[in-house]
């Protein structure tokens, strides 16, 4: 059991960190996520792990997995080490989304369900771009789904390369070849339609089974993305929309390409009304300067030692202004959530956040 909380029950994933199932003895009627850093690895590892925390924190849209809290790893049970945890581990918990991937769904056999998918993940990226944010490593491997017959839920998964549009290095982290954008193998300045040219190899790859060049060696694969013609045939599962679709979307010049992701809900008639709350960011901090500006100056004062208090009327941007705070203060734990069950319990966790936590750690 990690930190005398977290009980690991076995391992979903492993790539830059590993992902596990989890039980949470304070929340025990729910199952979740943990992913675990190395304490061996690098400086800007580090810094990944912690960016992509942080941005799962900012955001806020059904299709975005869901982050709850960090901490450092300081208590390890017999069982965890067998599985490579040990003490000095960076985590955080996630929400656990028990789900496939889209390459395992039959779209033939279910061909609305493509429709389904495009307008979600043309809802997640809208929102992404209208928060100034780009994804940068959209593909099968970061996409979660639940099927039903007639119906279809995803989930995005990993924001490891998810930057600010306006902070871009020139030199960006590539992602995958498969779905790299020519702007960006021609050290172009990129924008967000490299996120809808992966969108378009990964709908190439579900509508025609096979992505849109034959090649396998990576330096093949960059010179397939930037100089040969991908062709395009009539499928008798999908629609011509859908095929016209595809082809914008991978249009090597961007000015030729599909200009937004709100654009596909146009392009294939899909509706909107069902997206229109999910497109509003909830990124961008606005309308409680004074609030924050008074709050930062009590915390700032050592010699106040009174407790403030935030009030307001429900949806008023308290939450909001915690997180904030929370942020700009990384010695700080924020609890947005307690057990419901005796105050007993509630003190247990309490403690529990607070003597876990990253900067109780540091302070070591």
């Amino acid at each position: 059991m990690i930190n005398g909380r977290f009980n690991l029950i076995k391992l979903l994933g492993e790539g830059r960190s590993k992902v596990f199932l989890c039980e949470d003895r304070f929340f025990p009627s729910q199952k979740y996520a943990v992913k675990v850093l190395s304490s061996h690895t690098n400086k800007e590892e580090e810094e990944t792990f912690y960016h992509e925390y942080t941005l799962l924190k900012i955001f806020s849209h059904p299709n975005i997995i869901k982050a709850y809290e960090s901490g450092t790893i300081l208590e390890v049970g017999a069982d965890d080490k067998a599985l490579g945890i040990a003490r000095g581990n960076r985590f955080f918990i996630l929400e656990y989304f028990d789900g496939q991937s889209l390459l395992d769904v039959d779209f033939n056999a279910h061909p609305t369900l493509l429709s389904k998918v495009i307008g979600q993940i043309g809802s997640f990226l809208s929102y992404l771009h209208l928060a100034k944010y780009l994804y940068l490593d959209l593909k099968f491997e970061n996409i979660l789904c639940i099927q039903s017959k007639n119906d279809i839920i995803i989930k995005i998964v990993d924001f490891g390369l998810t930057q600010r549009a306006d902070a871009l290095l020139q030199n960006i982290q590539r992602g995958t070849a498969y779905y790299i954008a020519p702007e960006i193998l021609q050290n172009k300045n990129i924008d967000h339609r490299v996120d809808l040219y992966a969108l378009g190899i990964l709908l190439y790859r579900i509508v025609y089974g096979k992505f849109p060049f034959t090649a396998v060696d990576e330096l093949k694969i960059y010179q397939s993305h930037l100089e040969e013609e991908f062709v395009f045939i009539d499928s008798k599962y999908f629609s011509s929309p859908v095929i016209k679709c595809i082809v914008k979307l991978l249009k090597k010049n961007r000015e030729e390409r599909t200009q937004s992701a709100l654009q596909l809900f146009y392009d294939l008639d899909l509706p909107l009304e069902n997206h229109y709350l999910d497109f509003v960011s909830s990124t961008q901090f606005i309308g409680r300067q004074s609030e924050s500006a008074v709050l930062a100056a009590y915390i700032e004062n050592k010699e106040r030692n009174d407790i403030l208090f935030l009030q307001g009327m429900q949806n008023s941007g308290k939450s909001s202004l915690a997180e904030k705070l929370s942020r700009d203060y990384q010695n700080s734990v924020l609890i947005s959530r307690v057990p419901s069950e005796s105050p007993g319990v509630i003190l247990q966790y309490i403690a529990s956040r607070i003597v876990f936590s990253s900067f109780m750690q540091n302070e070591e």
